[in-house]
């Protein structure tokens, strides 16, 4: 058990939309209830706004990686910048670090390597499929080994790395985070547009990982038939072009709609019949998590490496081969149709509240970091 007065120092890119960005957010928030005293470091953010939210007692850091960088000297900026950078997570006077995020961790690990530090960095990511340039690979493989512990999300991610980083390393899950005021009763009564058509919801960014043009694809083939249905995709990124350009060739202008990014994701679940994961690739979606804890059906492509730590397939929700657009079209039509076990499916998927809840994952944490001597930096 990790009493109160621990000070720790947690490290990410920003604050911005990303699922990381979030999860550190609220790890932060839970254990400022608890009296420990934490500094919120984004490395990137620079003015960018700050999408979550962090509770009063958290101090917060912007490094602004950058303009550190630029005003480096040129042929040494890499050095001078991660040297600025470790008197910076100094003057925060950590117990111990947690860093998120691959090139991240690699640049807090080169920072404090040798001041005593106890660093927990983790990826957020399947590293198989989320590469990163081949200098910050060989930096990865250099600098991993002296990490207190690496944390994966699943185990799949976790294989990618050699024993050595593997043998002090845990996989940890994504916690489910409903929000304040979230009553779980609505859960049975759905919210329902007025015109009582039915709506398939997707969120995330933008990008192509996420796979958004192959669920548009699949939902053509079910367009004409099923035309009480229509698509909502939750998100922003740069994939927003090709995507409207795909909702016009394939005419479903109307149909198909890309309405930004929300701060009220739960309550667009809400109002949603069904949740389709399309990516190409995942670390622990969040997203599909909340899914589930808001009673929806859900139906996700088994990719590489979340989706299968999640869906119990056929008992919680349908898991449709890899990049198949067809299965994928099959498995949406099966759940617009068969009404009993598309209520089986979100009957069951609301346990996610448990499997993953706040208390249970934050727990696993916690056994990390009590393990981890207590070294108070002056």
């Amino acid at each position: 058990m990790v009493h109160s007065g621990v000070s720790a120092t947690l490290i990410t890119d920003d604050l911005g939309l990303g699922g990381a960005e979030r999860i550190l957010a609220q790890m932060a928030n839970y254990w400022a209830g608890k009296g420990w005293h934490i500094t919120f470091m984004t490395l990137h953010n620079g003015c960018a706004p700050h999408y979550w939210r962090l509770d009063p007692p958290i101090s917060y850091v912007d490094f602004n990686w950058p303009r550190v960088y630029d005003k480096a000297i040129p042929r040494l900026r890499l050095l001078c910048t991660v040297v600025a950078l470790r008197f910076a997570i100094q003057r925060t006077n950590p117990d111990f670090i947690i860093s998120f995020l691959n090139t991240n961790n690699v640049a807090v690990l080169m920072a404090m390597f040798g001041s005593g530090v106890p660093i927990i960095v983790s990826e957020r990511s399947d590293p198989h499929y989320d590469r990163i340039p081949k200098k910050w690979e060989f930096l990865r493989r250099l600098f991993y080994p002296t990490a207190t512990c690496l944390v994966t999300q699943t185990q799949a991610a976790m294989d990618y790395f050699p024993q050595r980083v593997r043998g002090s390393g845990r996989v940890i899950p994504n916690p489910v985070c409903l929000p304040e005021g979230f009553h779980p009763e609505r859960v049975a009564h759905r919210q329902k547009v007025s015109s009582g058509k039915k709506k398939i919801i997707a969120v995330g960014r933008l990008a192509a990982e996420k796979g958004f043009d192959r669920l548009i694809r699949a939902f053509s083939h079910l367009s004409e038939t099923h035309a009480d249905w229509s698509l909502a995709i939750w998100g922003e990124g740069a994939e927003r072009s090709s995507l409207e350009q795909s909702v016009r060739d394939l005419k479903l202008e109307g149909r198909v709609h890309l309405p930004g990014a929300t701060r009220s994701v739960h309550e667009k679940l809400l109002e949603a019949d069904l949740f389709v994961l399309s990516s190409c690739y995942e670390g622990f979606p969040n997203a599909l998590c909340e899914a589930m804890a808001c009673g929806l059906p859900v139906i996700s492509f088994d990719c590489p490496s979340g989706p299968r730590a999640i869906i119990r397939n056929g008992l919680d929700g349908v898991l449709v081969p890899p990049g198949d657009i067809d299965a994928l079209a099959s498995a949406i039509q099966l759940l617009m149709t068969d009404e009993s076990l598309s209520a089986r499916l979100s009957g069951n998927a609301v346990a996610v509240r448990e499997r993953f809840s706040m208390e249970r994952v934050m727990g696993m944490w916690e056994d990390i970091i009590s393990a981890v001597p207590r070294k108070k930096r002056a």
